[in-house]
């Protein structure tokens, strides 16, 4: 299955680009769909880019990690036998914020 690996300046920039990927919790309070009938998603939210340097003698910190603060989500999909119109749909809305090359993704769906 193909990923979108997308970035957006804000989570309110995907939420109104990705409504169908919105649902409610069991306390009614709107969320991500991260997995549904058409695709899975993974809402990641600001991204390490690097990991931190530690020295390995005092466990402190020398270097900080390097961290995209923007929004970052995955989608996968489409699922088999879903709708390829609604596939098609979220491509295009997510169009705007798909990353073109990720020569290194950070997180990966695990099968």
């Amino acid at each position: 299955m193909p990923v979108l690996r997308l970035r957006a300046d804000t989570e309110a920039a995907l939420i109104e680009a990705l409504p169908m990927l919105r649902a409610t919790d069991e306390d009614g309070a709107p969320c991500w769909m991260t997995a549904g009938p058409l695709c899975d998603l993974d809402p990641i939210g600001p991204l390490a880019l690097t990991a931190p340097v530690v020295d390995p003698e005092t466990g402190e910190v020398t270097e900080p990690a390097v961290v995209d603060e923007r929004f970052h989500a995955n989608i996968r999909g489409p699922r088999r036998g879903s709708d390829p119109a609604e596939w098609a749909a979220i491509v295009e809305a997510a169009a705007p914020y798909t990353l073109s090359e990720v020569n290194n993704p950070r997180r990966r769906f695990m099968l």
